[in-house]
C-alpha cells in the first residue's frame, strides 16, 4: 500500500502538477507509490499495488501518469531489464545493480560520478549485474 504520509502526499501533488496533470487521486496514488516504493516497480505492480484502493483505475492511466512523470524528468525510468520498465522516484544521480537470481535492483550510491562540465547531460544510467549479498551467501551454503 502507498505511504500516505504528508511528505510524500504533498511531493506527490508537487510533481503531478509540474509535469502538466491535473491532479486526480489515482494519478496522486501512482506519483505517491513511487516516490514511497524505494523497490523500482514496473507499472503492472504499481496498477496491482494501487487497484486495491481505486477500483475505478486503469492501466492506461497508471501508464499515461507514468510516462508523463518520466518525460518531466520528475521519475526515472529504467531499462535494466530487457522489455520490463522499472521506475525509480530517486532521481538523484545514483547507479543500480540487478542480482541475477533474486532479480532485486539496489540502489548503488557512488561517492563522486565524474565531472561532466562541458557536456549537458540530461540522463546517466548505470548498471552493475551479478549477485547481491544474500544470493551469494545462499549459493555458498552459509
Amino acid at each position: 500500500m502507498t505511504d500516505n504520509s504528508p511528505d510524500i502526499t504533498a511531493k506527490a501533488l508537487r510533481l503531478i502538477t509540474d509535469c502538466g496533470l491535473r491532479p486526480s487521486p489515482q494519478r496522486l496514488a501512482v506519483a505517491a507509490y513511487v516516490l514511497a516504493h524505494r523497490t523500482h516497480p514496473t507499472a503492472d505492480e504499481i496498477y496491482s499495488a494501487i487497484k486495491v484502493g481505486y477500483p475505478s483505475l486503469s492501466r492506461t492511466t497508471v501508464y499515461n501518469t507514468l510516462r508523463a512523470l518520466v518525460e518531466s524528468n520528475a521519475i526515472c525510468e529504467l531499462t535494466i531489464e530487457p522489455g520490463n520498465s522499472r521506475f525509480d522516484g530517486y532521481t538523484e544521480p545514483h547507479a543500480h545493480f540487478r542480482c541475477d537470481s533474486c532479480r532485486r535492483i539496489y540502489d548503488i550510491i557512488m561517492p563522486q560520478l565524474p565531472e561532466l562540465t562541458s557536456f549537458d547531460v540530461k540522463k546517466t544510467q548505470l548498471y552493475f549485474s551479478g549477485q547481491c549479498p544474500s544470493c551469494k551467501r545462499a549459493a555458498a551454503g552459509i
